[in-house]
């Protein structure tokens, strides 16, 4: 029995050209990893370089994390736009002084005052 596939096919041809043409021009494209990549699958990386694909079956030199590592065009697909933007952290306000607090503070005040006239 074959079972259906829904997973992403990889990279095409059209997709590793521009891929190759963004790398010339200084830029490092996203990937993201398909269900092939195994264990990463949906995570997202850089494509650093295109090595010989006749040297090997994995030429995708791709930065995940720290590590540099070579992966299969079959491996990957053009990461979704969207996956860059990061989520703003969210500022608390501060929270407003207890009355005890600011008397607290404006005593302060009034006391270092109070010493310095003669």
């Amino acid at each position: 029995m074959v079972a259906a596939r829904t997973a992403v096919r990889g990279l095409s041809i059209d997709e590793l050209q521009s891929i190759r043409d963004t790398l010339a021009a200084g830029r490092k494209p996203k990937v993201m990893f398909t269900e092939a990549a195994g264990q990463i699958a949906g995570q997202i990386g850089q494509v650093v370089e295109l090595a010989d694909p006749s040297v090997s079956e994995e030429w995708v030199v791709v930065r995940f994390g720290r590590d540099e590592l070579p992966f299969s065009p079959t491996d990957l697909a053009i990461a979704p736009r969207g996956t860059t933007r990061r989520a703003e952290p969210k500022t608390e306000p501060a929270p407003e002084p207890t009355p005890s607090q600011s008397s607290r503070s404006f005593g302060r005040r009034f006391r270092r005052h109070a010493r310095r006239q003669p």
